[in-house]
This record gives structure tokens, sequence and C-alpha cells, in this order.
């Protein structure tokens, strides 16, 4: 039986006087974000994409942007994950409550909402691979290269 939003945001509320909501301050902009709204998280645009996907590299952050509905958004696999919640455990249910979070190391990145995951599959993934370096692209550099 759905709930009401009233009914959600108390237990909300409930959750999270047991579990305080957390996530690393980030100093470089998103470039990327999931909008969270109507039992998911939404990378791409397309509402049909059942666990919606972000592509990055190590060093680069992901904004995490209220719609609608009351959710969570917590780091895992799911509930039953022993590292869930370890890198981020944020309430969304209001405009305020968006947050951008960096990811540092290459990995897969798998999160959820608390409330969701069961009954609607909310997730996501944030894939990170690591930094290519850059060489410089000078003719000294590139005659070098095939000498």
């Amino acid at each position: 039986m759905p709930m009401s939003d009233a009914e959600m945001l108390r237990q909300l509320n409930v959750y999270y006087a047991a579990h305080p909501p957390h996530a690393a301050v980030t100093t470089t902009p998103p470039v990327d974000s999931f909008l969270v709204s109507n039992f998911i998280f939404n990378e791409d645009g397309n509402p049909l994409t059942q666990i919606d996907t972000a592509h990055i590299i190590a060093g680069q952050s992901i904004r995490f942007k209220w719609v609608n509905g009351v959710h969570t958004c917590t780091s895992g696999s799911g509930p039953l994950d022993p590292n869930s919640g370890f890198f981020f455990d944020m309430p969304m249910s209001s405009a305020g409550s968006n947050f951008d979070f960096e990811f540092d190391t290459p990995g897969t990145y798998p999160f959820y909402c608390q409330f969701h995951v069961s009954s609607n599959n909310m997730k996501g993934v944030v894939e990170v691979s690591a930094a290519t370096p850059t060489r410089a692209q000078t003719w000294g550099g590139i005659k070098k290269t095939y000498r």
C-alpha cells in the first residue's frame, strides 16, 4: 500500500535520527547529475531506463538533485550491503536537499533509495574510470615519439 508523502517524511525523520546524514564536502563542480523523482534516479533523461549509470573520471563530482517525493540517496547496493551508506547517505525530500559528491577512486559505485529499493528498484550507479595522463603535443614531442 502506498504511503502518503507526510508518512514518508515522518519515516525519513525517524531513519535519519538514528542514522545521521553524511556526505564528504566536494570542491569540484559536478560534471553530471541524477534527478531524484518518481521512484527513479534519472541521469539520461529517459524515465524508462531501469537503472541509470553515470560515467565519470576519478576526481570528478556528481550532483544528486531532488525533484519530487521523499527519498534517500544512500551509497551501496541495498539495505543488506554491509557497506551501505559508507560514502554517503542523504535525505532527498525538498529543493534544499541537493548535494554533490566527488568520486576520487576508480570503481563502480551503486546507490539506492532506502524507501523504494525493494518496491520500485530505485537504484543508480556511478562508474568511475582512472584519469588518463595527457602529454603535451608539441612538434618536437611528436618527432621524438616516432624516432
